[in-house]
């Protein structure tokens, strides 16, 4: 959709193809903007792979195959797709904006005010260049099992401590 900034990301590709003429990208998803994403793709001058929807498994074969991971959207929440990009070691080139912030800094990426396609270009060529430790890099938001019950043990006991042991916290 538009809001993915998808129309960016391409006028970028196209700065980047011309200083880096290897670069590649893969745009894993489908929507509505399929055939406009097609003949951008096509026009930007950089090899650009579609595979479009594909399962799980599949699209976690295309981050692991990727040097980075990029999100140039005009607006999102906390996107899973840039903790999952980080889980698998790669950096992240996202927009400044909703709860990327949060997920994003540079020790892991580079943050862009949305819409700015030069901004995105020079991340993107920055980050391309730029050597990044993987492990650290998933490192970042990994959490164990033992982790996960304790955090969610701590949210129990802070629930049951809010409304009382006995209390019925959604009563009507």
């Amino acid at each position: 959709v538009p809001g993915k900034g998808l129309r960016e990301l391409f006028a970028a590709a196209s700065i980047l193809a011309g200083r880096r003429p290897g670069v590649e990208f893969a745009l894993v998803g489908d929507g509505p903007m399929r055939d406009e994403v097609a003949h951008l793709a096509a026009a930007c001058g950089a090899r650009v792979h579609l595979p479009g929807a594909l399962p799980p498994a599949a699209v976690a074969q295309w981050m692991a195959a990727a040097d980075l991971v990029t999100l140039p959207s005009h607006s999102e929440g906390q996107p899973n797709v840039l903790i999952e990009a980080l889980a698998c070691g790669r950096p992240v080139v996202a927009s400044d904006v909703g709860g990327i912030p949060e997920i994003v800094d540079d020790a892991c990426g580079h943050l862009v005010p949305p819409g700015d396609v030069d901004a995105l270009a020079a991340a993107l060529a920055d980050a391309l260049g730029r050597d990044w430790d993987e492990a650290a890099l998933s490192r970042r938001f990994s959490r164990s099992w033992d982790a996960v019950a304790a955090e969610t043990l701590a949210a129990c006991d802070e629930t049951i401590g809010a409304h009382g042991a006995g209390a019925t916290p959604c009563a009507a």
